[in-house]
């Protein structure tokens, strides 16, 4: 049983106690011109579009942030995916809806459908709806509340509900340049099988630069975090601290003005105290915008 999971497989284990072998293992619990990373100070107080941004001072050479920044993120997927641990193929699927109801507000729905066990039987359903606040082109607030479903393969499934709040910071870039976004979300994990509500803490830096007209790259790592102990439905207990890791690595295609479609590989390694995982995931996310 995982982490990412949580209480769901203890509620799947909690009804069916006399079939623990048969439950599955589910894994844990998108030449430029630049320009200088935007100082903490002046976040709130940036103006509208990043093309105002005419008194920045540019850097001298264009091409030595980009190389530096995904050496990071790939010196963090080195950092958390340690050797000898069991895997899994997965594909995940992801389907936006995203409403703009004015130039501050807009609205998310966000479908997942996730099929694990080598891609052999569907395994999660996830609906996330949300609000999102703008308060200028290099900050805004997201609140918002997802159900999960999770499935064992034999028709059996439990039910996990979050609310989760999220910040996200553009660090620097803008229209036709590379960008890079900051992004931290705060989740509270609540089972229907009962147990504790986890608090769980995930920071993402995420990396799009642009290729040709149309294509990006996208690169990014994410790092989730348990802030609390918790105990179980079926009383087992679960220590805070690091819990997951996911890095991400594909393409960005803008079919058109008003739908996107991203494809990529992500990794991701969970640590649990039965062992840890190291799982393969296809991904492909297509946004719609209204």
């Amino acid at each position: 049983m995982s982490e990412e999971s949580g209480q769901l497989s203890a509620a799947l284990m909690f009804n069916r106690s006399d079939e623990r072998g048969k439950l599955p293992r589910i894994i844990n619990s998108e030449a430029m011109t630049w320009r200088k990373p935007v100082p903490w100070r002046d976040i709130l107080t940036m103006p509208r579009s990043p093309r105002e941004l005419t008194l920045w001072e540019k850097p001298a050479q264009t091409g030595g942030t980009l190389p530096l920044i995904v050496a990071a993120l790939a010196l963090a997927h080195v950092m958390a995916t340690p050797a000898q641990a069991d895997g899994d193929t997965q594909l995940w699927n992801t389907q936006n809806f995203n409403y703009k109801i004015n130039d501050k507000w807009s609205t998310n729905l966000e479908i997942q459908e996730r099929w694990y066990g080598d891609v052999s039987y569907f395994a999660f359903f996830i609906v996330r709806p949300s609000v999102t606040y703008k308060w200028n082109d290099w900050l805004s607030f997201t609140g918002g509340y997802a159900h999960f479903r999770v499935y064992d393969g034999e028709g059996d499934f439990a039910d996990e509900d979050r609310i989760w709040e999220q910040v996200n910071i553009r660090l620097f870039g803008g229209e036709d340049q590379p960008i890079l976004n900051w992004r931290t979300r705060l989740e509270q994990r609540m089972f229907e099988a009962g147990g504790d509500t986890i608090w769980r803490l995930r920071e993402q830096l995420r990396l799009m630069y642009p290729i040709v007209d149309g294509v990006q790259g996208v690169i990014w790592t994410e790092a989730f975090w348990r802030l609390n102990d918790v105990v179980q439905a079926n009383g087992r207990s679960l220590d805070g601290g690091i819990e997951q890791w996911r890095n991400f690595a594909g393409l960005n295609f803008e079919i058109t003005k008003n739908f996107t479609f991203e494809a990529g590989y992500m990794n991701v390694y969970t640590w649990r105290a039965s062992g840890n995982t190291d799982d393969h995931v296809p991904w492909l996310i297509s946004t719609f915008k209204f």
